[in-house]
């Protein structure tokens, strides 16, 4: 969708093409931090087609 975040409810008529499964990414924990350091920056965004 394309409208505007503000708005309460679609108007532009587009329908949605990925549906936002985990509104936060996921981040690593500590024990993979603490094997792996290079893995602090990563984060993990999960979305599926709809």
């Amino acid at each position: 969708c394309i409208c505007d975040k503000s708005l309460p409810v679609c108007v532009c008529g587009k329908k949605k093409e990925i549906e936002i499964i985990t509104r936060k990414p996921l981040t690593a924990t500590e024990e993979e931090l603490a094997d792996n350091s290079r893995s602090k920056c990563a984060k993990l965004r999960i979305a599926e087609k709809v």
